[in-house]
C-alpha cells in the first residue's frame, strides 16, 4: 500500500541534506575580511620621552612612534665588537638553521599537496609459474601439468576538488 505522507525519517534526511548543502553557501569565491587597522601595541600611548638620570651629561630619550627600527638595528651602535659578536651568534645559531629547514619541509609539503591535482596511475604486473598435481586430472586442455600465469592490471584514480579544498 502506498502511503503519500513523507516519514518522519525522510523528512529528517531531507532537512539534514539541505542543512549540510547550506553550509557550502560561501563557496570557492569567498572573500576573508579586511584585518583591523592597529596603530600601537599598546591600549594607551607611552611618554615621548623618559626619565633622565641624575648624572652628568645624562639626556632624556626621545621615542619616536612613527620610525621603522632598520633591520640590523645593532649597527647604529658603530661598534665593530658587537657587529663581529652578532655575525658570529646569527652564523652559529641552530635556530635559523633549523628555521630554514622548517621552511625547505614546508616547501617540500607544498610541491607534494600539488600533486593532488593530477590523477593517480599505478601499474602492477605479476608473471608466475605453476604446476598442477598429478594425481588429480590436468586443469588446462593441453593435459600439461606446469603453465605460466600472466597477471597485469592498471590503475587510474582522479579525486575532484568539488569544493575547493585544495585550490
Amino acid at each position: 500500500m502506498y502511503n503519500p505522507r513523507p516519514s518522519v525519517r525522510t523528512s529528517v534526511c531531507a532537512i539534514s541534506s539541505l542543512l549540510v548543502l547550506a553550509g557550502c553557501v560561501v563557496g570557492p569565491n569567498f572573500q576573508h575580511p579586511a584585518d583591523p587597522v592597529v596603530k600601537r601595541y599598546t591600549r594607551q600611548p607611552f611618554a615621548h620621552q623618559t626619565a633622565s638620570a641624575p648624572l652628568t651629561g645624562e639626556q632624556q630619550q626621545h621615542l619616536l612612534e612613527s620610525q621603522d627600527v632598520p633591520y640590523q638595528w645593532w649597527t647604529l651602535y658603530q661598534s665593530p665588537p658587537l657587529n663581529a659578536l652578532v655575525e658570529q651568534a646569527l652564523k652559529a645559531n641552530p635556530t635559523i638553521e633549523a628555521a630554514q629547514a622548517a621552511l625547505r619541509q614546508a616547501n617540500e609539503m607544498v610541491y607534494a599537496q600539488q600533486g593532488f591535482y593530477y590523477p593517480n596511475v599505478q601499474a602492477s604486473g605479476g608473471p608466475s609459474r605453476q604446476k598442477n598435481s598429478a594425481t588429480l586430472s590436468p586443469t588446462l586442455s593441453s593435459g600439461s601439468t606446469v603453465y605460466n600465469l600472466h597477471t597485469a592490471q592498471v590503475t587510474v584514480g582522479y579525486t575532484p576538488d568539488v569544493f575547493g579544498g585544495n585550490r
